[in-house]
Formats: structure tokens, C-alpha cells, sequence
């Protein structure tokens, strides 16, 4: 349940990704680059519809909690 443990970068419990940026936020990942990006605190969600798996969606996860965010 806590980043690092299930890859070198995020955790992995109870269905959804834990995110490892010190915040408690959450991803669930599906076929072809599939994301919906979590953040309870903000009560931010984002949705990327793709066909092919890019980490395009990291750095814009990111900067939409560093703007949007709180906490």
C-alpha cells in the first residue's frame, strides 16, 4: 500500500495505483493508455482517453495539482 513497494515508482493496492509524490492520490490504468488521475485533498480528477500508452499524462498530472490543487 505504499509507493516503491509493487514497481520501482508507484504502489499498488486495492484495485488502484498509488501515486508517489507525497500527496495521497491515486490512478487506475487501463488498456492502450487509459488513466483517471485522483486527488482526494483537491477533489481533482482527471480522465485520459488514448490509444496508445504515453507518460505524457505524469508531467500534466502534476502541474494540474501544483495549480489547481490544495494542501
Amino acid at each position: 500500500m505504499a509507493p516503491n513497494k509493487a514497481d520501482r515508482d508507484f504502489g499498488y493496492g486495492y484495485l488502484l495505483w498509488l501515486l508517489p509524490w507525497g500527496r495521497r492520490q491515486f490512478a487506475m490504468f487501463g488498456a492502450f493508455g487509459q488513466r483517471v488521475c485522483i486527488d482526494p485533498a483537491s477533489k481533482l480528477v482527471m480522465v485520459q482517453t488514448a490509444l496508445d500508452p504515453t507518460s505524457e499524462i505524469w508531467p500534466l498530472w502534476r502541474a494540474v495539482v501544483g495549480q489547481l490543487g490544495q494542501g
